[in-house]
């Protein structure tokens, strides 16, 4: 099944579960820049250059945004995440 944010969006329980949740994990496409740690201005040029000027761009008003994005403590989360498995958040937390 494929399904996009506009595909939840309308779903509207007719087909997913009202208790329907996502995870995203990602693996580094390269052994020298690291998606979590390398800053877009210190990309490598393999990198630079599969993900094009356009992408890259596109990255960086992302970044802006959420720099500037006012995020949650862990107690205001947890209202707002239910349900999240608590070995999960665990990981995710160290």
């Amino acid at each position: 099944m494929e399904l996009s944010p506009e595909d939840i969006r309308k779903d509207k329980g007719k087909i997913l579960p009202s208790n329907f949740k996502i995870f995203i994990f990602f693996d580094d496409y390269c052994k020298r820049c690291n998606s979590e740690y390398t800053s877009i201005d210190d990309l490598c040029k393999k990198c630079t250059k599969t993900l094009g000027r356009e992408t890259i761009e596109e990255w960086r008003t992302v970044k802006e945004i959420l720099d500037k994005h006012d995020y949650p403590d862990v107690q205001t989360a947890r209202k707002y995440l239910t349900n999240v498995d608590p070995e999960l958040e665990k990981r995710h937390l160290a």
